[in-house]
């Protein structure tokens, strides 16, 4: 298994530099076809979230008036800086849960974003079929446990076809049992490379780690988003890498943009 992991890890560092190489080369080429590609985003192009579950976020918002219903998020923007949305999908999970994310800063090309979330899982919610346990590692088998994720997120247009997203987040987490109470912090960063490669269409490549300096897990995935007219669908696969091993998985997120 240390073979495994450490093989990984190798491709995770060829898989970088080879990133690297890449968005270098198109910021070195965008001026030369700028004009040439006014916009490959497609109508609803902008992400406004991450595919990975918690770890992941931009700096990007729905506007004023506009509506998302998909299976990952349900909200809208409400005015040009303020954003209110659920996460359908842990409602299954047993995890009520609601989001507010507010810009911070805005520029030609940079946007920041705070997204703060209220999270609750009731007890055993990690042996659901479908859970969050998959991408927090977290289980509550004592109690009900409330999360309160908070993400400074960045988004860069670097290029014409090229957005560069970085988020942090810190997530703690309080777990109410009967007659104990306990608090424990997490937290994670991640980084995303999304290249519009043809109208309506973007290759996405992820990358992150959850525990910091714990180093419980880094995951790393490529998936590609497609926006025609209102509708939306984002799907991908990933690793996630632990000290004991690997897991995959495959992404999923689809939605109608009003």
């Amino acid at each position: 298994m240390a073979v495994v992991v450490a093989a990984v890890g190798v491709s995770m560092r060829v898989g970088v530099i080879a990133a690297t190489v890449t968005v270098g080369a198109v910021l070195y080429a965008a001026p030369a076809y700028a004009e040439q590609t006014p916009s490959r985003w497609g109508e609803h192009g902008a992400l406004t979230s991450g595919l990975y579950p918690l770890w992941e976020d931009t700096g990007l918002l729905m506007g004023a008036r506009e509506f998302y219903l998909g299976t990952d998020e349900v909200g809208g923007g409400l005015g040009d800086a303020l954003q209110l949305s659920i996460n359908p999908d842990e409602y299954i999970h047993r995890a009520p849960n609601v989001a507010i994310k507010l810009r911070l800063v805005e520029g030609e090309d940079v946007t920041v974003a705070w997204r703060s979330t209220v999270l609750l899982l009731f007890q055993n919610a990690h042996t659901r079929f479908l859970t969050h346990n998959f991408t927090s590692r977290y289980a509550n088998p004592r109690g009900d446990t409330m999360l309160f994720p908070n993400a400074l997120s960045l988004s860069w247009h670097a290029a014409p076809l090229l957005r560069l997203h970085a988020s942090t987040t810190l997530l703690p987490m309080l777990t109410m049992r009967k007659k104990h109470r306990s608090l424990h912090v997490a937290a994670g960063a991640s980084v995303m490379g999304e290249l519009a490669f043809v109208t309506g269409a973007s290759l996405i490549l992820h990358l992150g780690e959850v525990g910091l300096w714990q180093h419980d897990f880094y995951y790393f995935a490529a998936s590609v988003r497609l926006n025609y007219a209102w509708a939306v669908m984002h799907v991908g696969y990933g690793y996630r890498v632990y000290p004991d091993g690997v897991q995959s998985s495959p992404m999923l997120s689809v939605g109608v943009a009003l």
